[in-house]
């Protein structure tokens, strides 16, 4: 039966929860050494040559996909069951769950290079943000056989899918001492079998049958009999041909308040007998003339924990001797007694002795079983039938024949000679090879890895060229982020013939799932800079990041705290919060520093506060003297009646500084570019006080060294200053407003910094364009400003118009001329 586009749109929304100018003749010798490559194949790994069976490609983040689709694939039974569904000539695969499936199992089984699996996740109704989103696996397999039974139903196949992996099992409660008993049965496609406290599968299911005793206040309530002792349970009426074993690896720690993955070491046989000591998990009911021994078919794999991971399946597609790996893509063929003990999940290497049916060795760290398939041996011949190439459609066949005659016809038509530069010498042609504009991307890096001799594509990061620059883009190529070449070599509408390469310490997939940041730490001791380069997945936050830091740098104490700053043009623009996630960390402009906070800042008064300071000079251009910043910022804690000459002796000890040249040093309150010089008995924090600088952002006062000061902070407080400033910008901005009615030149102040921090923080969240006049801020010139005049005064000032959107390394600080 035909599926109507109203129930291809029901299956949608379920499982959704240029033209080339001009031609090139390529040189002879690149012919030649493109038709030896060709000869060669694209990457020095060929599964199909290797392993004997096809791959399938990673997305982004669906492994977990692939791995079950392999596992569904090597059933056989199963994929002759989906070939049979009825589909129809003009039907879409992207936009029909039933042809997409035919189709990605017909190239598993008769192409030779790995599938994509694109038009089945378009058929689901996902995007491309999907694709790049771990799903849990066991949820996927329920959606996905529900839907396939929906498009069977009323067909020749309707129900196989049930006969497959459905079961029964009866929950009763049983009085103890009066004659009542109350049953359910119910059905399952997979079983959730308990990992914590269990040594193996038997135990998961000995836990599973086990009798409640239903007593004391927990009585059960009989009906007629009210309140009774009772024994509640569960039994198995009948197992399926294809058991589906979900292993429990995550459950929630109410102690740590977060989900944690069970690495317990859990074994499991290559041969389950479910009929063992009598039948103890059958109920009275069951037929005990089907003999329930099954043989380990598949093992899902998970390697990680809660936060990350990847997923492969190891298979034994014709229940023999021979296992192999499915990881996406690549397909190996592996020795099951060695890999079958890094499976069973353990914190710690050990050894253990090996038993006849379970074979026991050193685990690795997060690797573990999630999922395991057993076929029972009474159905083995049935399951694991032959599929010919007769048993699928003809329509569809020949379509999927004509699709791939056309696709190699025009790759043969679309050839180019592409140049490749290391991504490090930018301007110079390392090697060129010949290459259709219709290569995918796989297709693409395969060339580049088998030319360099990178045994792994994925290793291998291009990145497209800007025409106009003539050098590298700022963003590299993602990981199938493109269709074919021609896209990689689109640019602004241009076609260039220019790629740059990188090779990588990991696969490009593995490193899009992290986020790479260079922090430079501060050691107390001396003040040098270790630049340090740290990954992090992209969900961490920066206390992660800190603590990852801890490990890869000497600390003056064990117990030491640490805190991230943002550090630009030698000013400290922000105080990151611990929660604060790294994806909001922008690194294009500016340097990540983390330090120690020392025990005075810990331990801030009530009156205490915290500020910022900077070095600077004070330059004469064109008879102007302006404000230059250089050297290392740091903060510093004063106290409020703290006068000027007390805090210079605590910032020469600070910096070490020789008396000699601490003498010429000049402490200045720095306001719109000016500099406000302090005397010894001058009180600092009535400085910052005046201005009402206490309670703004970052650039609002500095010292001779100069630093902007933060909120008058808080114990709890002082870590998240700036954080909190950018947040909360709007309301910031909106209460300087209405208090400017009180006081103009409060008003003056706080919009004049606000928005001078928004040009040297360009994520900053707000869209308002800023201009500068003289070194004020557009936005303090009265509203009721005649439009004309502004414009006039504009022309006669140095004008610097800057937008908070607008990457801050195009713009130089701020200079003005006098009106």
């Amino acid at each position: 039966m035909d599926s109507s586009p109203r129930e291809e749109q029901e299956d949608v929304e379920s499982l959704s929860s240029i033209s080339w100018s001009g031609e090139e003749t390529p040189p002879e010798e690149v012919k030649a050494a493109a038709t030896a490559e060709e000869t060669e194949g694209n990457s020095l790994y060929d599964s199909v040559k290797e392993a004997a069976y096809v791959g399938l490609r990673n997305q982004g983040a669906t492994c977990y996909m692939n791995s079950l689709l392999q596992i569904f694939y090597h059933l056989p039974y199963f994929r002759k069951v989906v070939y049979r569904m009825p589909t129809t000539v003009n039907q879409d695969p992207s936009k029909s769950i039933a042809v997409a499936l035919q189709s990605l199992f017909y190239k598993l089984q008769f192409g030779k290079e790995s599938v994509s699996t694109q038009e089945l996740t378009k058929s689901f109704g996902w995007d491309i943000t999907e694709a790049f989103l771990q799903h849990d696996v066991q949820e996927f397999n329920r959606i996905l056989c529900e839907k396939l039974e929906q498009k069977m139903e009323r067909t020749v196949v309707e129900g196989e899918i049930r006969h497959l992996f459905e079961g029964h099992h009866m929950n009763f409660i049983e009085c103890i001492d009066v004659d009542y008993k109350s049953c359910r049965t119910e059905s399952f496609y997979d079983l959730q079998l308990d990992v914590k406290g269990c040594h193996d599968v038997y135990d998961s299911f000995d836990k599973y049958v086990a009798v409640e005793h239903l007593e004391g206040d927990n009585k059960y309530h009989a009906e007629q009999y009210g309140l009774q002792d009772a024994k509640k349970g569960v039994l198995f009426r009948d197992f399926p041909p294809v058991l589906q074993l979900q292993l429990k690896r995550f459950e929630y720690d109410f102690v740590q308040n977060i989900m944690v993955k069970i690495n317990d070491c859990y074994k499991f046989p290559l041969q389950l007998d479910l009929d063992k000591e009598n039948g103890k998990y059958l109920s009275p009911e069951a037929d005990r003339s089907v003999r329930n021994l099954y043989t380990l078919h598949s093992v899902l794999v998970h390697r990680g924990d809660v936060h990350r991971g990847h997923y492969y399946a190891f298979i034994n597609p014709a229940l023999s001797s021979d296992w192999y790996k499915f990881d996406d893509e690549r397909v190996t063929k592996e020795d099951m007694r060695k890999a079958l003990p890094e499976l069973y999940g353990v914190q710690q290497e050990h050894l253990v002795q090996t038993t006849p049916e379970i074979i026991n060795a050193p685990c690795k760290f997060r690797t573990s079983a999630y999922m395991l398939v057993y076929v029972r041996e009474s159905d083995k011949d049935k399951i694991m039938c032959s599929v010919a190439e007769t048993d699928i459609a003809e329509h569809l066949r020949e379509r999927l024949k004509r699709e791939q005659e056309e696709k190699e016809q025009q790759k043969k038509l679309n050839l180019t000679v592409v140049y490749f530069r290391s991504i490090e010498k930018p301007k110079e042609d390392e090697f060129c090879l010949l290459l259709s504009r219709l290569a995918t991307y796989d297709e693409v890096t395969g060339r580049v890895a088998h030319h360099l001799g990178v045994d792994d594509p994925t290793k291998i990061r291009l990145t497209s060229q800007d025409l106009y620059t003539q050098l590298p883009r700022t963003d590299p190529i993602e990981y199938r982020g493109v269709d074919n070449l021609l896209q990689m070599l689109l640019c602004y509408s241009h076609i260039s013939n220019i790629l740059y390469y990188e090779v990588l310490d990991i696969p490009l997939p593995e490193l899009q799932r992290l986020r790479t940041l260079k922090i430079a730490f501060c050691r107390a001791a001396n003040n040098d800079m270790d630049i340090n380069d740290l990954r992090l997945p992209k969900e961490s936050t920066v206390g992660d990041l800190l603590d990852d830091l801890r490990m890869m740098v000497d600390l003056s104490s064990p117990n030491a705290e640490l805190r991230l700053m943002k550090v630009f043009m030698n000013k400290i623009l922000k105080i990151f919060a611990p929660n604060e996630s790294i994806m909001s960390l922008n690194d294009k402009y500016g340097t990540f520093r983390a330090e120690e906070i020392c025990e005075e800042e810990k331990n801030l008064g009530p009156l205490d506060c915290l500020i910022r300071v900077h070095h600077f000079e004070a330059v004469k251009i064109e008879k102007q003297m302006q404000i230059r910043n250089f050297g290392v910022p740091f903060l510093l804690v004063i106290h409020e009646n703290e006068v000027l000459a007390h805090i210079k002796l605590r910032v020469q000890k600070k910096l070490n500084v020789p008396d000699d040249e601490f003498s010429k040093w000049k402490f200045a309150v720095v306001s719109k570019g000016q500099a406000e010089y302090l005397q010894d008995s001058d009180i600092m924090f009535s400085s910052f006080k005046s201005r009402d600088v206490t309670s703004g952002p970052e650039d609002r006062a500095a010292c001779s060294l100069c630093r902007g000061v933060q909120k008058r902070a808080r114990k709890d407080k002082i870590t998240r200053g700036g954080s909190k400033i950018i947040e909360d910008h709007g309301d910031d901005l909106a209460q300087n407003n209405h208090q400017s009615e009180r006081d103009p030149r409060r008003e003056e102040c706080h919009l004049t910094y606000i928005l001078t921090f928004a040009l040297f923080a360009p994520d900053l969240p707000t869209s308002r364009s800023a201009l500068s006049i003289g070194g004020v801020w557009s936005d303090t010139f009265p509203t009721s400003s005649d439009p004309l005049s502004m414009v006039v005064r504009l022309l006669k000032a140095s004008i610097t118009l800057c937008s908070a959107s607008i990457p801050t390394s195009r713009f130089p600080e701020v200079t003005t001329t006098a009106d």
